[in-house]
């Protein structure tokens, strides 16, 4: 008679995920991307990715992540980065830089314009308002 021993199960059950490497590659196409973040979800888990500060225009990024799925095909990535945050930023930004050189210009006229000799007359002539 044959006698079985207790030294183990073999499990024939697939396990329920696995791990994939998922690489991808992300694009700004006309404007750049500020801040962007991919978003990498497939049947099992969802992560969020964040690119580099800047994606400049016209320029890519290869990256990769490791995701489970039940499913490699069910692995997508999608780019959740709003451009129109970006190309506000953008805007923002560019008209900080024209403000930071008009005030740079309004002192240096300023300062210009005391250094005169003899000065103006607005500029010694004390103004009282009683």
């Amino acid at each position: 008679m044959a006698q079985l021993s207790d030294s183990g199960r073999l499990n024939t059950i697939p396990p329920l995920s696995s791990s994939y490497n998922f690489v991808f590659e992300a694009c700004a196409r006309k404007d750049a991307m500020l801040f962007p973040e991919v978003m990498v979800r497939s049947d099992t888990e969802i992560k969020l990715f964040n690119l580099s500060e800047v994606l400049e225009s016209r320029v890519c990024q290869t990256s990769s992540i490791v995701i489970k799925a039940a499913d490699p095909n069910s692995i997508q990535g999608t780019i959740i980065t709003a451009g129109d945050n970006s190309r506000s930023i953008g805007e923002l930004e560019a008209k900080v830089e024209s403000l930071k050189d008009s005030i740079a210009m309004t002192k240096k006229a300023l300062t210009d314009l005391t250094k005169q000799t003899p000065q103006p007359d607005d500029l010694t002539k004390g103004h009282r308002t009683d």
